[in-house]
């Protein structure tokens, strides 16, 4: 859906970082899709007290990444984005034991080291 959504449309995003919801815990966004295959851009804005354009980038920088997920943060902040890609492009998914396994294993490995004794 993300890949449909960034090769068949411009987006517009504007993120409130004003509380509009009194029991949210999260930022407000308006999230703007207009139908385009010539202008695939993605504009980023922010409104505090007024609208304030931040960044854009073409699509193709997001239908790049794993998931083609859109972080708001990573894109705003440039560099963050490019590491974080790095980190994803060599990283591999472990198994995933059951916690009391996991807790077993944690603690056989602490009762094999050798510790030193504290005053």
């Amino acid at each position: 859906m993300r890949q449909f959504v960034l090769g068949n449309s411009s987006i517009t995003i504007v993120n409130f970082y004003a509380r509009v919801f009194e029991s949210a815990d999260v930022d407000s966004a308006i999230l703007i899709f207009k139908k385009s295959t010539e202008d695939q851009r993605v504009r980023l804005f922010e409104y505090t007290d007024g609208f304030q354009f931040i960044k854009e980038a073409d699509s193709r920088f997001f239908l790049g990444q794993r998931e083609h997920i859109i972080n708001v943060e990573a894109f705003k902040a440039g560099g963050t984005a490019a590491l974080m890609q790095k980190v994803e492009a060599n990283s591999a998914c472990c198994p995933i034991l059951p916690m009391s396994k996991l807790v077993l294993r944690l603690t056989k490995l602490d009762a094999e080291l050798p510790h030193k004794q504290t005053k």
